[in-house]
């Protein structure tokens, strides 16, 4: 699915809005360059970081990066992740899957702008996150 930023469509909404004529993903609009990151563009559809978290977790609606702490306990040590908590910076969130190299290098699931633009997985260095102020956090409503 194409990154929209403050997206929250699920794959049938997805694709009923692409059969409709919208756009997949953002597109620039003078008043979304004008509002920037206050600006979503109402012409499209696809969902964001955040958005795509909220779906995993299937939450009633989009939680925003900054509101993901309201909801979640932050982990203790990055040996504690399971499948489904989340690895959050102030900026972004992905999704942790598994470890790939234990404690070394995982795998993981985001809605992620550049380079990609859409919801892929990919496997990340535990370092480049550590650089780059993530830590782990797991939902409250979780259950094994």
């Amino acid at each position: 699915m194409a990154y929209q930023w403050g997206g929250f469509d699920t794959p049938e909404e997805f694709l009923t809005s692409v059969a409709k004529g919208e756009a997949a993903g953002d597109i620039s609009t003078a008043l979304k360059r004008k509002l920037g990151d206050d600006g979503t563009s109402k012409e499209a559809c696809g969902i964001d970081c955040s958005g795509f978290v909220s779906r995993c977790w299937r939450l009633s609606r989009p939680y925003s990066t900054k509101e993901l702490p309201s909801i979640c306990d932050r982990l203790g040590s990055w040996d504690e992740l399971k499948p489904g908590d989340i690895l959050l910076n102030d900026r972004h969130v992905l999704l942790f899957a598994k470890w790939a190299k234990s404690g070394a290098s995982m795998y993981i699931y985001e809605a992620g702008p550049l380079p990609v633009w859409r919801v892929n997985a990919a496997e990340i260095q535990k370092d480049y996150l550590l650089e780059r102020g993530y830590q782990p956090w797991r939902y409250r409503g979780i259950r094994d």
